[in-house]
């Protein structure tokens, strides 16, 4: 599951995501890609990845 993450612009966003998924999502595998401002993960439920996403404060829109 790919969301795009449109106010992502910099390392702190970047890091503040980071926290969010470990404190939400603790051991699975995020891939948080700033250059595209993608958030991908094959192995968490598309919803519980947008709530954290939501709940660090970003908007979270899904990628076909």
């Amino acid at each position: 599951m790919r969301f795009h993450v449109p106010q992502m612009t910099c390392g702190h966003c970047v890091k503040t995501l980071r926290t969010a998924f470990d404190k939400a999502l603790p051991g699975h595998q995020i891939d948080i890609d700033l250059a595209t401002r993608e958030v991908r993960s094959d192995d968490t439920d598309p919803r519980v990845l947008a709530e954290a996403i939501r709940a660090a404060g970003y908007e979270a829109r899904t990628v076909d």
